[in-house]
C-alpha cells in the first residue's frame, strides 16, 4: 500500500456497513469510493482504482459478490458471517494476485481474548478435565446460531463443548465462556458496546493488508503478525 490514503469502496449499507462508512467520513488516511447495494450492485468497473473492498452483506449475496471480487483483482476484508468459504473457493483466492481477509468478528480486543482461550484450554493440564461452557448473546435480527465468534471461541479452546445461543433485543455482541473444576469457576466476557467496534476493526485491517501474502487469511493472522512484528521491533523476543 501506498502513503497516500486508501480508496475504499464498502459494500453492503447495513448497520456495520453504514459504521465503516461513517469511520471512512472521518479519517485522514482512508476517503471512501463508493457504497455498494442492492440498489447499487457492484462491479469489476465499478472497483477500478479501489485499494480495497470492505464486505459486510447477508451470507445469501456472497455467491453473486465473490466473483466480482476476484474478476476485479481488488484487496477484500470480508465480515459476512455464515457463508461457506468451499475449498475451491478458498484455493481461488489463494491463486489470485489479491489479499482477502476474512473474520465472523473483526473486534480488535476480540484477538486477545482468543489468546486467553487458547490458554485456559491448557486447564486439563492441571485440573485433569474441568467442563466447559460458552453462552452467546445477539440481536432478533441474526441470521446464524450459534454465532460465527462462538464457534471460533470453541476452536480457540480446543474443547468440545455446549454453545447456548440467545437472541434478544439489539445486544450488539456478548460472548462468554465457564471453565467449572471442582473448586473454581473461571469466567472470560466479552460485550461489543458499539458496532464500531467491528467497522474499525476492518479499517484497521485494509490498512494493514500488505503485511500478508497475497491469498486468504483469517483476521487473526493479520494482527499476530502485527503483534510479532512490533514485539521484534522493540527488542521483545
Amino acid at each position: 500500500m501506498s502513503d497516500s490514503p486508501l480508496n475504499i469502496a464498502v459494500i453492503g449499507n447495513g448497520r456495520t456497513g453504514s459504521a465503516v462508512v461513517e469511520l471512512i467520513e472521518q479519517s485522514t488516511v482512508a476517503s471512501l469510493s463508493g457504497v455498494f447495494d442492492q440498489d447499487n450492485p457492484i462491479s469489476a468497473q465499478a472497483l477500478q482504482g479501489v485499494d480495497v473492498a470492505i464486505v459486510f452483506v447477508p451470507p445469501t449475496a456472497m455467491g453473486d459478490i465473490v466473483p466480482v471480487l476476484l474478476e476485479s483483482g481488488v484487496h477484500v476484508v470480508c465480515g459476512t458471517t455464515g457463508y461457506h468459504w468451499s475449498r475451491a473457493l478458498w484455493a481461488q483466492i489463494n491463486n489470485s494476485q489479491s489479499r482477502w481477509v476474512l473474520s465472523h468478528n473483526f473486534s480488535l480486543g476480540m484477538n486477545l481474548v482468543r489468546r486467553c482461550l487458547q490458554i485456559l484450554g491448557q486447564s486439563p493440564l492441571l485440573y485433569g478435565q474441568p467442563s466447559y461452557r460458552i453462552s452467546e448473546t445477539h440481536h432478533t435480527n441474526k441470521l446464524d446460531a450459534p454465532s460465527g465468534t462462538a464457534i471460533s471461541w470453541r476452536d480457540w479452546l480446543g474443547h468440545d463443548c455446549d454453545i447456548e445461543s440467545i437472541r434478544e433485543g439489539d445486544v450488539k455482541g456478548l460472548h462468554q465462556l465457564f471453565v467449572e473444576t471442582e473448586f473454581e469457576q473461571i469466567e472470560i466476557r466479552h460485550e461489543a458496546k458499539d458496532r464500531a467496534l467491528f467497522a474499525q476493526g476492518a479499517l484497521w485491517a485494509a490498512a494493514n493488508l500488505s503485511n500478508v501474502p497475497f491469498g486468504a487469511h483469517p483476521f487473526s493472522a493479520l494482527v499476530d503478525n502485527h503483534l510479532a512484528t512490533v514485539q521484534m521491533s522493540e527488542g521483545a523476543f
